[in-house]
């Protein structure tokens, strides 16, 4: 078990987070000598709560939670579409790309290395290019 000077506000904290029944346990009298765990053993117990509040925390909980879904759902749909738009320009691009290499290919003053190095693209791609044209 955790050793924790109860003189101080810090370690007061750690014990309530820690083990929480140690102050559910104390007497109001003896609960005085903790100002704040007080306090907040005060605020959060249920019982001190009207039916209103709780109803009202549970819708709040409600709009955090449908919130933070909805989020997500947006985001995963964003992700998912910006994939989709994403392959269809790096089709486009590369058939375009691979267009650009035909016409490089028909003019016998470049060679395979130097259009290899033009597009940034494989000696083996040029040469794949070159072969399916014949």
């Amino acid at each position: 078990m955790n050793k924790f000077d109860l003189e101080k506000t810090r370690d007061q904290w750690l014990l309530y987070f820690t083990e929480p029944n140690h102050f559910t346990m104390l007497t109001k009298e003896e609960l005085k000598r903790f100002n704040e765990i007080s306090e907040a053993i005060e605020v959060l117990e249920p019982t001190n709560l009207s039916p209103e509040r709780i109803r009202a925390y549970e819708l709040y909980l409600d709009n955090i939670r449908s919130r933070e879904s909805n989020l997500y759902e947006a985001k995963m749909k964003g992700f998912s579409e910006g994939e989709v738009k994403g392959e269809a320009k790096g089709i486009i691009k590369g058939t375009n790309q691979t267009i650009a290499i035909i016409r490089d290919l028909k003019d016998p003053s470049n060679t395979i290395e130097s259009i290899s190095e033009k597009y940034g693209v494989s000696v083996e791609f040029v040469r794949e290019v070159k072969t399916m044209m014949e």
